[in-house]
């Protein structure tokens, strides 16, 4: 995801507290807990650590109810997640994890450390080919997040495109049990391993034979957040319809799914040969699918009609 990769409204069901607290807070609002509902994932993912201070508070905007980002855990950041009302799932790779789990010091930091709604990991060796952390690594790291955070929800990404390209890409790594939420991730338009695609080409054709193959696989019932492209290649402009069209096609597949996770990637308006991508906060077209999309998966507390008017994503311009 990494290469993947979430601010609440807290709405009643996304993070848990008591009732009769949540009717004393203002409008829309539940108290903040660790535990994130793993059905009900609006999520923002900040790529670029350099941004998260901007792009965290201006989530909840968007319609996000927690942010992703490409840092280890960190107390600052989980703060700055509580203040703008958005659950806080950060990254570890299977060798940081286990780092930490060897390391006294590091398992008390964490151990002590509140905020953390999930951990995403994978592993990150160069020398491997992104999306094939091995069953055991998982399993390890898998085991260990739920240790180290115990109210957390741990989350292993899988990389779609490597099914067409290595028959036993699935069967070598493919283990639903072995995350909390199962969370497939493919960027359809740009190029790609499978030629160039515009956004009106017909990139569904492949991504569909894909989630079909993968929900085969998956139990029923299983928690899914769809990863989707929330970034524009130099080249292959795309319009405010791209990210909701992403989500129809994992409709197709899961008719009840109501979640997704928007991958914010590119960290300037001025791409470079070397780093072609722009994000959707330089792309106010790109914004404008994620606000109507994540927005459209908000479950709306019947006390709030009018939830957003307050909360519009000035923090990304």
């Amino acid at each position: 995801m990494r290469r993947l990769v979430i601010v609440s409204i807290f709405a009643a069901g996304v993070f848990a507290a008591p009732a009769e607290l949540a009717a004393k807070l203002p409008c829309g609002f539940v108290r903040a807990a660790d535990s994130l509902d793993p059905e009900s994932l609006r999520v923002l993912v900040v790529f670029d650590r350099e941004r998260e201070t901007e792009a965290i508070p201006a989530a909840r905007g968007l319609g996000a109810n927690a942010v992703v980002t490409h840092s280890p855990p960190d107390e600052a950041t989980a703060a700055l997640a509580r203040s703008a009302g958005v659950g806080y799932i950060p990254y570890l790779s299977t060798a940081a994890i286990d780092r930490a789990w060897e390391d006294p010091a590091a398992r008390a930091r964490y151990a002590a450390m509140t905020g953390v709604g999930g951990v995403y990991f994978e592993d990150d060796d160069v020398d491997l080919v992104e999306g094939y952390t091995s069953v055991a690594d998982q399993a390890r790291a898998y085991q260990r997040i739920k240790a180290l955070f115990p109210h957390a929800l741990a989350i292993h990404p899988t990389r779609l495109d490597p099914m067409l390209l290595d028959a036993g890409y699935l069967d070598a790594i493919y283990r639903p049990d072995l995350t909390d939420v199962v969370t497939p991730y493919y960027y359809p338009v740009g190029t790609t391993f499978f030629g160039s695609f515009g956004e009106h080409d017909a990139w569904d054709g492949l991504l569909e034979p894909m989630l079909r193959e993968l929900a085969r696989r998956t139990p029923a019932g299983k928690p899914l957040l769809p990863v989707l492209q929330g970034f524009e290649q130099v080249g292959f402009p795309v319009s405010a319809d791209f990210l909701p069209a992403q989500f129809d096609v994992y409709r197709r597949i899961w008719a009840d799914n109501e979640s997704a996770a928007v991958f914010d990637w590119g960290d300037s308006p001025d791409p470079t040969p070397e780093s072609p991508l722009v994000g959707l906060s330089f792309r106010p077209a790109l914004m404008s699918g994620t606000r109507r999309l994540l927005r459209s998966l908000h479950r709306l507390d019947p006390r709030c009609p009018d939830d957003w008017r307050a909360a519009e994503p000035r923090g990304l311009r």
